[in-house]
């Protein structure tokens, strides 16, 4: 389900359309599918705000919090992985300058994710790995498109252009 509320620029709540400066946007997901070897489950709730939709605005600035707790089994030769995940999201004053398409990465910004795993494998083998990850994304880019990319205690470069991940220290 998704929801939408539309706010002028007084901040009060606005049929959306011509006059709207303002949105925030409610999405709860829950949902699972199986199959002959696999079955999976999703729940996640995100809250996100946008500023900066009013006419003659040069910036929109995105803010939002979400979560997810997913889980996923596979069987096959006799061996059952199971992945189970929960996940928090934060996006902060993520700033994109307009128009979009000559400014395609925010000008400033943050994108938070916590991530918690654990993986169990039974059958041929026993086993049981369990991750917890911080990931912060910085920006503005650079003129290569490059951010910062902090993955626990180690900085990277990750490409927005290409995808890569390069430059790592720390961790």
């Amino acid at each position: 389900t998704r929801s939408r509320t539309c706010y002028n620029a007084q901040g009060a709540v606005v049929q959306c359309g011509p006059g709207t400066t303002s949105m925030k946007i409610t999405l709860a997901m829950d949902g699972s599918r199986t199959g002959p070897e696999f079955s999976g489950a999703v729940h996640r709730a995100r809250t996100d705000s946008i500023s900066g939709l009013g006419q003659g605005s040069t910036s929109r600035v995105h803010n939002g919090r979400g979560s997810s707790n997913d889980t996923t089994s596979f069987t096959r030769d006799s061996t059952t992985r199971k992945f189970a995940e929960s996940s928090t999201d934060s996006i902060v004053n993520l700033t994109f300058n307009l128009p979009r398409t000559s400014n395609p990465w925010p000008a400033s910004g943050q994108i938070i994710r916590n991530v918690n795993a654990t993986i169990t494998i039974t059958g041929r083998i026993n086993q049981t790995r369990t991750i917890s990850r911080r990931v912060v994304v910085t920006f503005p880019a650079d003129a290569q498109g490059n951010v910062s990319i902090q993955v626990g205690t180690m900085t990277c470069s990750l490409n927005l252009v290409t995808h890569r991940v390069t430059n790592c220290t720390g961790g």
